[in-house]
């Protein structure tokens, strides 16, 4: 990638995950309160709701916006080590090792102090977060 690469820090980075956070749990709440009061409905509904999250933080930074929403509000995208597209599989492997991000919460926070500003998933999945032209 070029030195005119804008890498994406961590407090920008963290608004785009609150902003995903707030779609999927209004997503969660309407799903809930539209649903009969059955446990068991509930339940599959809130499964559903998950399956469609998970799906959406797989899809999304493959898909042409190269971010989810929370990201492309705020000018991101996620890109390969070249500045390419990633594909369906590279997103599905950054999604699932930010739950080994997740422990302690130190994958996230070495982004602050990495040179590419970088979590512990974007080094396992090959990634960078940048600003967009």
């Amino acid at each position: 990638m070029g030195d005119d690469v804008r890498y994406v820090g961590f407090w920008r980075r963290y608004l785009a995950f609150l902003i995903d956070n707030i779609f999927s749990t209004t997503l969660s709440i309407v799903a809930v309160l539209l649903s009969p009061a059955d446990e068991t409905v509930i339940t599959f509904v809130l499964l559903i709701v998950v399956l469609i999250v998970f799906t959406y933080h797989i899809v999304m930074p493959s898909a042409s916006l190269q971010a989810t929403f929370g990201k492309y509000i705020l000018g991101m995208k996620i890109v390969g080590l070249n500045g390419e597209r990633i594909t369906i599989w590279r997103s599905m492997g950054r999604l699932f090792s930010q739950f080994i991000s997740s422990i302690m919460y130190v994958g996230y926070i070495m982004i602050a102090f990495m040179e590419k500003k970088t979590g512990l998933h974007d080094l396992i999945a090959s990634t960078y977060v940048v600003m967009r032209d």
